[in-house]
């Protein structure tokens, strides 16, 4: 009678294991079925220009950047030819996204 509950708890360890192991299985394969998005600082900057013209101002405070740095990346988006830095008589430099 011993070795029944011995081989009953066994039989319970293993079940719970492969339990485990599909549970685990099963998380993985979906998180290899999600689509993966990464995100650069310069991309997020773009994403925001999509939704309103930007002060130089408003970039190096959203950034955290020195105004040297804040008008490398605006440069960056205008080589790529998707926004544009203009220049007023007065005020700031504003980025905004070029018309297609």
């Amino acid at each position: 009678m011993k070795k029944s509950k011995k081989d009953a708890n066994r039989k319970n360890k293993v079940k719970s294991y492969n339990k485990q192991i599909i549970s685990n299985l099963e998380e993985k394969s979906s998180f290899s079925r999600q689509k993966l998005k990464f995100e650069t600082p310069i991309d997020r900057l773009y994403n925001q220009l999509k939704k309103s013209d930007l002060k130089l101002s408003a970039i190096m405070n959203t950034f955290d950047l020195d105004r040297d740095q804040a008008l490398a990346w605006c440069e960056v988006l205008t080589n790529k030819e998707l926004a544009e830095l203009r220049y007023g008589l007065f005020g700031e430099p504003i980025l905004k996204l070029k018309a297609e």
